[in-house]
């Protein structure tokens, strides 16, 4: 009887033991993906760790890892957004989808799907069938049920551009490895989200997900130039924020927007130092990444907060 009882209680004790290790290291290593390019705009590869230095508030931190990426797979979401806002542009949303899927997507890689409006849907779980993810995003926008994404919050009408983002990093990227990305396609517009735009900026930083934006919105209409304005600093706050990039999308086919993302996520680099400033719960620490080598532009987010 005793030991039955005991065995579970010692097995607890080191079990509560590795977590906490586990949760000290994490908390300060900090890791960061990021892309090279040279003064013409072209993929810089093939740099070391000697090639770069790291600051974290002004001050030199010593490089721990350091790697180039490539061989690492890609674990990417694609969030589009269903309101109304974006009805003219469903046709666009399932032709770039295609076009993304086709030009990024590789053996080892694994994309979801997520539709938007008021309430968040996951239309497709990871999978690497480019055909499949279309599939269901043909029927996301045909209202057809599919599992939520975060709590069951009942909105009432409106676009949770926010909340889609914050959730889908929290609950899709957490337990995976390798380069992760979110491609967001929206005008940028959120009226009804719990998480405010710096809660999404925080949670990509915190995971280090890449956030690739592309903004839709059509010309011409009444009260658009005040919208597309407020939209278009949106979009480009969030991937600013994350080390990712804002493109135009309102104009046709983006095979060229899709192949300079490819050529970042596939051509960068992952960097780890163990921080030497002290630690306070939520305080931002800002972090540059200087290559040595003049005329090379580093992109990556500009910072992280601390737990």
């Amino acid at each position: 009887m005793t030991a039955r009882f005991l065995l579970p209680w010692l097995w607890l004790i080191s079990a509560t033991s590795q977590a906490q290790t586990t949760i000290q290291v994490d908390v300060q290593l900090v890791q960061i993906g990021f892309s090279v390019r040279d003064a013409e705009g072209s993929i810089r590869a093939g740099l070391g760790a000697d090639d770069f230095e790291v600051f974290e508030d002004g001050k030199r931190q010593k490089v721990a890892r350091f790697g180039a990426a490539e061989s690492l797979p890609l674990r990417l979401g694609v969030l589009t957004d269903l309101s109304g806002s974006q009805h003219a542009f469903v046709k666009a949303h399932r032709a770039d989808v295609k076009v993304f899927l086709d030009t990024v997507l590789g053996p080892a890689d694994q994309v979801f799907l997520v539709g938007f409006g008021n309430r968040l849907r996951l239309l497709a779980e990871y999978s690497d069938q480019s055909e499949s993810l279309i599939h269901y995003l043909k029927l996301g926008l045909k209202n057809v049920y599919f599992p939520v994404v975060g709590p069951d919050v009942r909105r009432r009408g409106g676009t949770a551009f926010f909340d889609a983002i914050y959730h889908s990093i929290r609950q899709k990227f957490v337990a995976e490895a390798g380069r992760r990305a979110l491609v967001v396609m929206s005008d940028g517009s959120d009226n009804s989200s719990g998480y405010t735009l710096l809660d999404a900026i925080e949670a990509g930083q915190e995971q280090d997900v890449r956030i690739f934006s592309l903004w839709y919105s059509k010309p011409g209409e009444e009260g658009t130039p005040i919208r597309d304005q407020y939209g278009r600093r949106v979009m480009d706050r969030l991937a600013g924020g994350t080390g990712g990039e804002r493109f135009e999308a309102s104009h046709g086919v983006l095979g060229e927007q899709f192949r300079r993302i490819a050529e970042d996520l596939r051509s960068s680099y992952e960097l780890g130092y163990y921080s030497s400033n002290a630690r306070s719960p939520g305080v931002f620490h800002s972090v540059e990444i200087r290559p040595k080598q003049v005329g090379l532009q580093v992109r990556a987010k500009p910072g992280y907060y601390s737990r």
